[in-house]
């Protein structure tokens, strides 16, 4: 029987530093970390992640949307 493991897609990896600073971006200085978030999900998305990576691209521009708000305020 063979060993069959599923294949992760190319982008995986861009794909998760992306949501992990897109969380980060949520906390702390979101100026700096959800304009990364966002450039690594869509790299992430371009190597095939689609899912992570859009979410990650999602989380990083609701980031800069809310720090924009509140910096408004």
């Amino acid at each position: 029987m063979p060993d069959h493991q599923p294949v992760k897609p190319e982008g995986r990896t861009y794909s998760t530093v992306g949501l992990a600073l897109a969380v980060i971006s949520l906390f702390v200085i979101p100026i700096v970390f959800a304009p990364l978030a966002v450039i690594f999900g869509i790299i992430g998305v371009l190597k095939h992640d689609r899912t992570m990576g859009a979410a990650a691209v999602a989380v990083g521009i609701l980031a800069i949307v809310v720090s924009v708000a509140f910096n408004t305020m």
